[in-house]
């Protein structure tokens, strides 16, 4: 009960939301599938983007996906390079 009352009901509800929406958005092992599940849920992605399938947006919970906003022509990932 000290935890509802010091950080509020709200902020925990949400908390757990955006946690299972991250469970489910790491499950989505390819990239398309991932831009389409951040869209639905209000993310502006631009045209030519991949993300790797291990990067998280953590500031969900502050801000959720509506404000998530990845231009054209853009690479979010690891950089491997090989010799």
């Amino acid at each position: 009960m000290k935890l509802i009352k010091n950080t509020g009901l709200k902020k925990i509800i949400s908390y757990i939301i955006y946690r299972i929406a991250i469970t489910f958005y790491k499950l989505l092992y390819l990239s398309p599938l991932q831009i389409i599940f951040l869209r639905f849920f209000g993310a502006k992605i631009g045209k030519n983007v991949f993300l790797e399938s291990n990067i998280i947006f953590y500031n969900l919970y502050t801000n959720g996906f509506k404000n998530l906003i990845i231009g054209d022509n853009v690479y979010i990932g690891l950089i491997v390079f090989s010799i």
